[in-house]
């Protein structure tokens, strides 16, 4: 949900730094609230730390990549000579896969989050990893040019 959320929020307001500093302080304090936690907290504490913040930031990078309003987005464009909702609707052929590969992974890692932090870690980047390529490679046959 934290990789949606932040994919949204920078794919509206064009702005991952925005998204960053919107969002980390309301992820931890629900992390914290949601794990009954009190004051005296280590990182063992809070297994889902390292994956929801990486889904935060993951869904801020994805979203500046492929929002028109964009900082980075408006200078591609106009370095071409393209409009730059042009560029950005160019760009989705190669987010889409990537996304359903993200969302993949984050699911796999909030499942495994119990399972130890390496062994979760290698698995749902696999996994992941596995099904952006192949999406890749699906489209790339089917939408092949020429």
């Amino acid at each position: 949900m934290v990789f949606i959320v932040s994919l949204i929020v920078t794919l509206t307001t064009g702005s991952a730094w925005g998204t960053f500093s919107l969002l980390i302080p309301i992820v931890i304090q629900m992390l914290i609230s949601l794990l009954h936690l009190q004051e005296s907290i280590t990182l063992d504490a809070i297994p889902l730390l390292f994956p929801t913040l990486g889904a935060l930031l993951s869904g801020a990078a994805c979203g500046n990549h492929i929002s028109p309003f964009a900082e980075t987005t408006v200078m591609a464009a106009k370095s071409t000579g393209m409009e730059p909702l042009e560029h950005a609707r160019t760009q989705f052929a190669y987010t889409v896969p990537v996304i359903i590969g993200a969302l993949v992974s984050f699911v796999l890692s909030g499942l495994l989050c119990n399972n130890g932090l390496y062994f979760s870690f290698f698995v749902s980047f696999g996994v992941g990893l596995t099904v952006c390529i192949v999406l890749l490679i699906i489209g790339n046959k089917f939408f092949k040019r020429g």
